[in-house]
């Protein structure tokens, strides 16, 4: 007698939604179509192909020959940066001992680059161990655990660059 198998939750999404899953839960890792291809047992060409559709829609992004990742701006939106930003620069302020009290607002248009200029301040002054430590005390209190570490991952590769 014959019965049939039932489909997992995973056989219930499309394709493209399971190669997106890929990305998003290891957000900080570059991943290849090759290791999504092997992963979710699929087709290399249909997986690049996939693959060049979501970095088109802006989901992810090239970092080198054949490795992408989640884009940054996908995972944490421009008003959560600027609370980051203007936390981290308060905190570091206060630490510093500055009494400098400049408007921020005008800097925090682009709060991504805000937030590398004043992680690239808080190393030139104690060092980078400080201001991964600084941005992640700014950053926990708005974001998840894995938000925080693809953050600071992401600020110290485009700072130190």
């Amino acid at each position: 007698m014959r019965t049939k198998r039932a489909r997992g939750k995973s056989r219930n999404i499309s394709k493209t939604e399971r190669i997106a899953n890929v990305f998003t839960a290891r957000p900080l890792d570059s991943i290849s179509p090759k290791e999504i291809s092997v992963e979710l047992d699929l087709e290399i060409q249909l997986v690049t192909s996939i693959v060049s559709r979501l970095k088109a829609e802006g989901l992810i992004e090239r970092i080198g020959w054949g490795q992408y990742k989640l884009r940054m701006e996908q995972t944490v939106d421009d008003e959560i940066l600027r609370i980051v930003a203007k936390d981290m620069y308060k905190i570091s302020r206060n630490i510093v001992g500055s009494r400098e009290n400049k408007d921020i607002e005008e800097e925090l248009e682009e709060p991504f680059k805000f937030l590398i200029e004043v992680y690239k301040q808080v190393i030139k002054i104690g060092g980078e161990t400080m201001a991964n430590n600084l941005l992640r005390l700014s950053a926990c209190k708005e974001l998840d655990d894995g938000e925080v570490e693809y953050l600071v991952y992401s600020v110290k590769e485009v700072a130190v660059e």
